[in-house]
């Protein structure tokens, strides 16, 4: 891996102050870039010595993150990794290159017994892909993280709603907006960052479908089901507002749909239907994948649907039990 220069820190910097004011989108951002790289060609420059300084963590952060962004990181993932980042900051305030591997278990450690098992292994992962980062800029001489594990948590499928536990939720849902929400996230398999940011010029009703852009900045297109259809046209009929979101809030100004009005309203609309379920958000993704694989569906579309990057993750939903082999063993024999 190529190694930054100061030209380069200095570059990551301003485009990384202009991202957090909101100055500039991805594509100005790679534009910017270019042309600092001209013209910062012919200069020298050199850092400015701080004796001073207590902690450069939070400094060494933003060029990280600037970094992960262009490279096609969502900005709620970058806001988790900034979120433990700083926490990691104030905890251990040290300059960077003196953090030592005590330092960082003694961080860890206090998570043990105050959270799940999987936030565990998330705070981990997050700040040893930090510090593996500057170690292989030449930021800092030695990882500390490097002989750190990363927690291995076993991998599997949260539970899903039934067909008929579905019914049950759209019959227990109150207003039009609520019922179309439902249906269009069960069938089309996307995820709520995916559903919240959809426009209504993006919903293609003849085809029944419309593109998001999910992991990674990878565009894919998703599909409806008719009832999917029928509702949404209902929901965007009974609108009195101009707002170019998909989804809007019940109340004036009528602005889009946050990720955080979606999860209560699911939980809100779970407890109301009385299924014995943890009812969220993702459940109904869940839901619409197992749905295909039921029905049959092979892998490749399957992992098409839910745009997985790896097939390994879609494996996990083709999971075969005893029943299944005998019941095929039965058929063919």
């Amino acid at each position: 891996m190529l190694k930054m220069d100061i030209r380069e820190e200095v570059i990551i910097k301003i485009i990384g102050q202009c991202t957090n004011q909101e100055v500039i989108n991805i594509s100005q951002q790679i534009k910017l870039k270019s042309v600092l790289e001209s013209v910062m060609a012919d200069y020298d420059v050199a850092t400015q010595e701080r004796s001073l300084v207590v902690s450069d963590v939070l400094e060494k952060m933003e060029m990280y993150l600037m970094i992960r962004l262009m490279d096609g990181l969502s900005p709620l993932t970058i806001e988790n990794y900034r979120g433990d980042i700083v926490r990691f900051s104030k905890v251990v305030i040290k300059p960077i290159n003196m953090i030592t591997q005590m330092d960082v278990r003694r961080y860890f450690a206090t998570f043990i017994g105050k959270v799940g098992k999987g936030t565990y292994s998330t705070k981990v992962s997050y700040i040893k892909s930090f510090f593996s980062w500057l170690a292989s800029q030449d930021i800092i001489e030695k990882d500390p993280c490097k002989a750190i594990e990363t927690p291995k948590i076993p991998v599997r499928i949260s539970e899903y709603l039934t067909q008929e536990e579905m019914e049950i939720m759209y019959c227990s849902c109150k207003t039009k907006r609520d019922k179309s929400l439902i249906w269009l996230f069960y069938t089309s398999g996307v995820r709520l960052s995916e559903l919240v940011s959809l426009d209504i010029a993006s919903v293609d009703f003849i085809n029944k479908s419309f593109s998001v852009i999910g992991k990674e900045n990878k565009e894919r297109q998703c599909h409806f089901s008719d009832r999917a259809k029928v509702l949404l046209k209902d929901y965007l009929n009974s609108r009195t507002d101009s707002d170019k979101a998909l989804f809007v809030t019940y109340k004036f100004p009528f602005c889009r749909l946050k990720q955080r009005g979606v999860e209560r309203d699911i939980k809100i609309i779970g407890l109301r239907s009385g299924i014995n379920k943890n009812i969220h958000t993702h459940i109904l993704r869940h839901s619409c994948l197992q749905y295909l694989v039921s029905h049959n569906v092979s892998m490749p579309i399957v992992q098409k649907v839910a745009g997985h990057n790896s097939i390994l993750t879609t494996s996990l939903y083709f999971e075969i039990n005893d029943n299944q082999v005998k019941e095929k063993y039965d058929s063919v024999f």
